[in-house]
């Protein structure tokens, strides 16, 4: 009882409705002196979304294998929904089997499953893998990179254009750090079912074993998702990384060796383990002010978040000291409400730079009738009068 009283009186200091001058959210929005030698980075944090390292993160550039976490994710959405089985088996194309680059070592004419394509995908980084999965699943690698296209669109890619399913160099063949970040969290999110496959460290087919073109498997809390490289591209790579209960999403691509990509990725790692940490607002507490009510049945309502609501901040931060809410909504609320209607946003920022670290809907907590002509008269005096006072 004592810890619930408490709770409403912080949050009754802190939630204050008046407009104050805050900055936009934006990427790196904590002052860091990291810095990494990729050409391209990015660091988010899984379950909160915030991005903790930004460096040209929303440029363009050539994915190389790293492509194939699309071609992953689409094979994944078909066997989720059916469409598709591990069991089911594909007739291998000449066209496919003479790819160049990284090999599964398909043959012409073999009959093949689509779990060991899906191997030859993730594990071995196998051009013909992903052409064969392309063709059997939409007949041609050009129809399956439009389908690749689609499915950028829906998850919000929006600085990715697909033009084959392996990342070979192909004009236009473009992904931003930032889309693999939301595409690698995406795939993890979507299909827990399937990501195992990420952490096969070896593979054999046709008589050739092969280790995980990820050699970054099982260090660092990494469990997953792909490499890349090209001559044009460098090298590159997209980490899942999970320690202590956080998982992380990192994007690095532009380095010069394996090497050089595997010092780099343990770097920024570190950087976002050790320099971070999550908070948990509102768990178990999901009302967050109460708001007026004019021309209703009710005279007041709590506006509460839909769920529990995780950020991630400095080390050093206490939710007490260092966080500042705000809401803002229109006061009265008008009826009739619906219950669950989104009528404001709550925001949530850093308190002494008053940056914006996350932003989310208010929703109404129960509905609310329009009362009857003559209350709603004397509803409109009664809250003249008040506001007049006030």
């Amino acid at each position: 009882m004592f810890n619930s009283i408490m709770y409403k009186i912080f949050i009754t200091f802190f939630f204050i409705t008046h407009t104050i001058t805050f900055a936009l959210a934006q990427d790196n929005i904590f002052s860091t002196n990291f810095n990494t030698s990729a050409e391209y980075a990015y660091l988010l944090d899984y379950e909160s979304g915030e991005v903790l390292y930004d460096k040209k993160g929303n440029v363009p550039m050539a994915p190389s294998s790293m492509t194939k976490i699309m071609t992953s994710y689409i094979a994944f959405k078909k066997l989720q929904d059916g469409t598709l089985k591990l069991s089911d088996k594909f007739i291998i194309s000449r066209n496919a089997s003479k790819k160049g680059g990284s090999k599964m070592f398909l043959k012409s004419g073999q009959q093949v499953s689509v779990d060991e394509l899906i191997k030859g995908v993730i594990v071995l980084s196998g051009n013909d893998a992903s052409i064969a999965l392309a063709e059997s699943l939409h007949g041609s690698e050009e129809e399956f990179a439009n389908e690749m296209n689609i499915f950028a669109h829906k998850l919000g890619l929006k600085d990715t254009v697909f033009k084959n399913s392996t990342g070979w160099p192909d004009e236009g063949h473009l992904m931003s750090a930032r889309d693999l970040a939301v595409l690698a969290t995406r795939l993890v999110k979507d299909f827990p079912e399937y990501y195992y496959y990420h952490s096969i460290k070896q593979y054999s087919f046709n008589k050739v074993r092969q280790n995980n073109r990820n050699t970054l498997i099982g260090l660092y809390g990494v469990d997953g998702i792909k490499t890349g490289k090209t001559d044009i591209a460098g090298h590159g790579i997209v980490i899942s990384a999970k320690k202590n209960g956080r998982r992380l999403i990192a994007v690095i691509n532009g380095l010069k060796s394996e090497k050089e990509r595997e010092l780099e990725a343990k770097k920024i790692l570190d950087f976002g383990f050790s320099n971070f940490k999550n908070l948990t607002l509102f768990k178990g507490q999901k009302e967050v002010v109460e708001a007026d009510v004019i021309y209703g049945n009710l005279n007041q309502i709590s506006l509460n978040v839909q769920s529990e609501i995780i950020i991630t901040v400095p080390l050093e931060y206490d939710r007490m000291k260092n966080l500042l809410f705000l809401t803002k909504f229109n006061e009265p609320l008008e009826a009739p409400i619906q219950k669950g209607a989104i009528v404001g946003k709550l925001k949530i920022m850093d308190n002494k730079e008053k940056i914006l670290i996350k932003e989310v809907d208010l929703i109404a907590s129960t509905d609310v009738e329009k009362s009857g002509v003559i209350k709603r008269v004397f509803q409109g005096i009664k809250y003249f009068f008040k506001k007049l006072i006030s």
